[in-house]
């Protein structure tokens, strides 16, 4: 095994050419030469940043971003060292892994070349039982629609829009713990099926916009897919001994002092008895009046009230006609883009104490931005992580370059974190900037092959001190985010555990 100098180009790795005596020079003559032959050190049967000799080829490349390369040093063995290696860490490592057991397709599972490193690092394979995804989950879940869709479909056409409703429901529980924070709606009209997704938390709507994005063309060809419940489209049904109809709820509104355009929005809705729960319903009413795309963008913040005096207040028509006079409803198509679009959110302190308003960015749900270090952690957090069993994770970059801070930004929150959710890896809670500091919050979708793809970006990151915190059901883990992974601390049952740094 020897160590060569290297570099890593948009997701590539190529060794250094002999005859530039460093990164520094080879970098100065690809912006006056970008086209050259280079030796392409190729991940067919290994992982970086250990390569194969024989697997290199030498290929034409044409460097258009030079600001891209990441200079490195890797290791370069032969064929007959490196399954020699491999074969003793496997024995090691691989004889506990639920996959050892149980793989999973001949081309998906087999192959432990493509996935342990001879540092011994597998993160796709040290489960000792089967592990809980987002990806199987939502797969699963239109799988079993597919196979079942007459339940949704019949009611549907036989305008037993609650029964369809209902079925959809019930597959949905098969596959996600989130499911009763998760409510569905169908309708349709001439030539079009409406699938609606309604959420009664911020974390469960993220978790079913990404499953939307996993629908496959024989859903999306026959379903128009919402992830929320648009007003018209969504209908309000009454239940037994409560019809929101008959009393409709009443609300009072002003105008939000920080925020342009948006209101403060209370609700008061009449008691319900027998177990039904008043404010779920009230909130599908609101839905079906005015529309869960306006609910987000226009209500700065809203409470429902469970009231009996709750026909003492104002009409909700009277909200529609503010909203109305700003333009609401006219622009409404502009309101459902605005839907998905950025909103500001505030960090909590920092390690200063201070709390700085963050650039506009992305953001699904600010409830989840947070600086996720190993402390204590809220309610809401605790039931995505321990009672979901989905893993959530904060990306931590460090920017001290003023003058790349705004490139080093563009380039992780645009192509870097697209081409991950494109590849079904994270679903982003938000993304949120402080005067030196970037924070990614997101679901790991995929378990240990999300931490995997980040781990293969550790080039991408070298140089603005990363730290990935992962925290699932049963711990809490910081890490330095590089080819290793090496630990910072852990926390496990409560009971950190530090780690030298």
């Amino acid at each position: 095994m020897r160590q060569i100098p290297a570099f890593f180009y948009l997701y590539q790795y190529y060794a250094l050419p002999e005859e530039f005596a460093s990164a520094e020079v080879f970098l100065a003559a690809a912006r006056r030469k970008p086209t050259m032959t280079l030796l392409h050190l190729r991940e067919t049967a290994c992982v970086a940043p250990y390569f194969i000799e024989e697997d290199c080829e030498l290929v034409r490349l044409r460097i258009e971003k030079p600001d891209r390369i990441r200079p490195l040093e890797v290791s370069l063995l032969t064929a007959e060292e490196y399954a020699a290696q491999l074969t003793k860490i496997t024995a090691e490592k691989c004889i506990s892994c639920w996959y050892h057991d149980h793989p999973i397709g001949k081309d998906k599972r087999d192959d432990r070349a493509k996935e342990m490193t001879l540092d011994g690092l597998c993160l796709l394979h040290t489960e000792s039982e089967k592990p809980y995804t987002l990806i199987d989950a939502a797969d699963g879940f239109w799988s079993d629609l597919l196979q079942a869709e007459d339940a949704v479909r019949k009611p549907l056409f036989d305008g037993n829009l609650t029964e369809a409703a209902d079925a959809l429901s019930v597959i949905y529980a098969r596959h996600f713990a989130c499911a009763a924070q998760t409510i569905f709606a169908v309708n349709r009209s001439i030539g079009q099926r409406y699938l609606m997704f309604g959420a009664l938390s911020p974390e469960a709507r993220v978790v079913s916009r990404y499953v939307i994005s996993r629908a496959p063309r024989e859903v999306t060809e026959y379903w128009l897919l919402f992830d929320h419940l648009p007003r018209g489209l969504s209908r309000y049904i009454p239940i037994p001994g409560y019809d929101l109809l008959q009393y409709p709820p009443t609300v009072e509104f002003s105008a939000s002092d920080s925020l342009a355009k948006r209101w403060k929005l209370t609700v008061y809705t009449p008691p319900a008895a027998g177990g039904v729960q008043a404010t779920r319903e009230t909130y599908r009413w609101l839905c079906a009046v005015l529309g869960e795309d306006l609910l987000y963008t226009r209500a700065a913040e809203l409470e429902i009230e469970v009231s009996s005096d709750y026909a003492h207040h104002r009409s909700v028509r009277e909200f529609a006609a503010a909203l109305r006079a700003e333009g609401g409803f006219f622009f409404r198509y502009a309101i459902a883009r605005e839907f998905s679009r950025p909103v500001e959110l505030l960090l909590p302190p920092g390690d200063r104490g201070s709390r700085i308003a963050p650039e506009r960015m992305s953001t699904v749900t600010p409830s989840l931005s947070i600086e996720l270090t190993g402390r204590m952690f809220s309610g809401l957090l605790s039931r995505v992580v321990d009672d979901w069993r989905i893993p959530v994770c904060t990306l931590t970059l460090t920017l001290d370059d003023p003058g790349k801070r705004r490139q080093q930004s563009a380039l992780i929150c645009g192509e870097l974190v697209i081409d991950l959710q494109r590849d079904g890896l994270i679903a982003l809670l938000d993304i949120a900037q402080t005067e030196d500091k970037l924070y990614l919050n997101f679901f790991a979708t995929a378990g240990g092959e999300t931490i995997e793809a980040l781990r293969d970006l550790a080039p991408e990151f070298a140089e603005m001190s990363p730290t990935l915190t992962v925290r699932t059901h049963k711990e809490t883990a910081v890490m330095q985010l590089n080819y290793t992974l090496d630990l910072i601390h852990r926390v496990i049952n409560r009971q950190e555990v530090a780690y030298a740094t």
